[in-house]
């Protein structure tokens, strides 16, 4: 299969304006707002081929109507994730998530939650999260909050269980001078993200030499439309042959030319110095516990 999993992008319309989001807000773009009856179909048939599917903006959960109906299709054994800040949770929706099988993952960068994104929601909405039975944060990593670990503990202490899922996703910035990653101390990350393996090694959380997927970037529409992450650009329709779509995405997989490139899933396109830092500090750390780390590799790579 092409995609291990299905995400759809429900709109870009969202109630915060997070300093790091690479959304363009001003964007006039008109996505689907509900799924088609030719995409219903097409996932009454074809859904349980794929190991999940998620739901993103924007902030998905103004477009409730829509993950119900787009939920409706699937068995409700089905891993459903939603991806969202969390702000407008109710109890009508954590019931809804609760009894259809639906992950809520919550964006949350720890203490600087606040200066980041305007708003703590485990300040206004604790008692909701807690009730979630299939709870995961997912944090972006600025020069604000490079420790891991105490976004981390600053979350569970918060919520005070223990089986949260954590995801940690670097910042894809604007260039050198990008006040959130300016004077970012990539060594002093490598040693947190480190730590961090450490703990994950030790609680046997996680494998975490997983690659991700080949194709992540790309998502699908409530149209069916195969649209790249950021600029929306379309490969084609889930509806056409396997062939056809994998040869229009082919064009945007070229990678750097550089020692990484074997192992590197970033797409050229989405690569910058800070990403490409990051990334080496990722593959350090994760070369210590494969046991062939190597001090004399380039620290920053390309």
């Amino acid at each position: 299969m092409l995609f291990t999993y299905l995400v759809f992008n429900l709109g870009f319309n969202c109630n915060f304006h997070c300093k790091y989001c690479f959304r363009n807000y001003n964007d006039k773009s008109i996505l689907p707002n509900m799924p088609t009856e030719k995409l219903k179909t097409w996932l009454k048939e074809n859904a349980t081929n794929y190991s999940r599917i998620a739901v993103n903006g924007g902030e998905p959960l103004l477009y409730m109507d829509a993950i119900k109906e787009l939920f409706s299709c699937v068995p409700k054994w089905m891993d459903k994730r939603i991806i969202t800040n969390g702000s407008l949770l109710t109890k009508d929706i954590v019931d809804y998530c609760n009894d259809n099988n639906v992950m809520v993952t919550i964006s949350h960068d720890g203490k600087v939650t606040k200066f980041l994104r305007g708003r703590d929601v485990l300040e206004e909405k604790l008692d909701l999260i807690r009730s979630i039975k299939r709870l995961a944060f997912t944090t972006v990593i600025s020069k604000y909050n490079i420790n891991i670990l105490e976004n981390i503990k600053y979350i569970d202490y918060k919520v005070n269980r223990k089986d949260i899922i954590h995801i940690i996703n670097n910042y894809m910035d604007n260039g050198e001078d990008d006040p959130l990653i300016k004077d970012f101390d990539y060594e002093m990350y490598r040693k947190y993200y480190t730590e961090y393996l450490e703990t994950l090694v030790k609680n046997k959380h996680i494998n975490i030499f997983t690659d991700r997927d080949e194709l992540l970037g790309t998502q699908l529409l409530l149209n069916g439309d195969i649209v790249e992450l950021q600029t929306l650009k379309r490969y084609g329709s889930i509806f056409d042959n396997e062939e056809t779509i994998l040869n229009n995405i082919k064009p945007d997989l070229e990678k750097c030319n550089c020692k990484y490139k074997s192992i590197c899933t970033f797409k050229k396109q989405l690569a910058s110095k800070h990403n490409c830092k990051m990334y080496q500090m990722t593959i350090h750390s994760k070369n210590f516990y494969k046991g062939d780390y190597n001090e004399n590799l380039d620290k920053y790579g390309c």
